[in-house]
């Protein structure tokens, strides 16, 4: 499974590459689902009742399971051990990574360096196969 982070489905939606092409090549083989924290961020940054009709129907297309008490529970626990580091991460960053880690997914984003250093968290490629 890969889980699309926000960044990579603003690039499908914009027709950037190569981030437009995995999310696609994902899809279609109903390998991608999302976070209902990214759902979040591509609908509040919707500029237009045409953009917004527009990330629906991609987030309609892409399963988002809820974050249940557990996965609260383990990100909150990670952004606690991350916030006494040099190197705090913010909440949705721990969500999102933990979202990943439960599900066993790989984490599909241009924003690597924001997740740096969160065990267990893997990553895909933009090359499918890798």
């Amino acid at each position: 499974m890969i889980l699309a982070d926000t960044d990579v489905l603003v690039d499908f939606l914009a027709g950037v590459e190569p981030g437009a092409a995995r999310v696609r090549l994902e899809l279609e083989h109903g390998q991608l689902f999302t976070t209902p924290i990214n759902r979040f961020e591509l609908l509040s940054g919707a500029s237009s009742a045409r953009q917004t009709r527009l990330i629906r129907q991609l987030l309609d297309a892409i399963p988002c399971p809820s974050i249940d008490q557990s996965i609260a529970d383990q990100a909150a626990e990670m952004h606690r051990t991350f916030a006494q580091s040099e190197r705090p991460l913010s909440m949705n960053v721990c969500l999102i990574a933990t979202v990943a880690t439960v599900n066993r997914a790989q984490l599909l984003t241009r924003e690597r360096t924001a997740f740096e250093g969160i065990p267990n968290l893997a990553f895909a490629s933009f090359a499918a196969g890798e």
